[in-house]
């Protein structure tokens, strides 16, 4: 299966142009971003937060899964705006 078909059926980009299409999955990738960003920061600001004892891993996996959760949450609201400012200066060369 063609995977570009698969997101543009999912997404229903079809309906769109090319450059509104361009303007979509840049607005994604900034997102992505963001996202990615904020659980680094998030990981390293809680990297000395007490974990499990005994060797226990399941503290640890589930603080990694709370930070995911909690870093995609917030880029897909207002976030912190590294979104925002990042479609904002490269949407101009769409």
């Amino acid at each position: 299966m063609n995977i570009e078909y698969n997101v543009n059926k999912a997404v229903n980009l079809d309906k769109y142009n090319w450059d509104d299409k361009k303007k979509i999955e840049l607005k994604k990738a900034c997102r992505s971003f963001e996202s990615f960003f904020l659980k680094q920061f998030l990981k390293e600001a809680l990297k000395d937060f007490p974990s499990g004892q005994n060797g226990d891993f399941s503290f640890e996996v589930a603080r990694d899964f709370f930070i995911d959760a909690f870093a995609e949450k917030i880029s897909e609201s207002r976030g912190f705006g590294i979104a925002e400012k990042l479609y904002n200066d490269l949407s101009r060369y769409i």
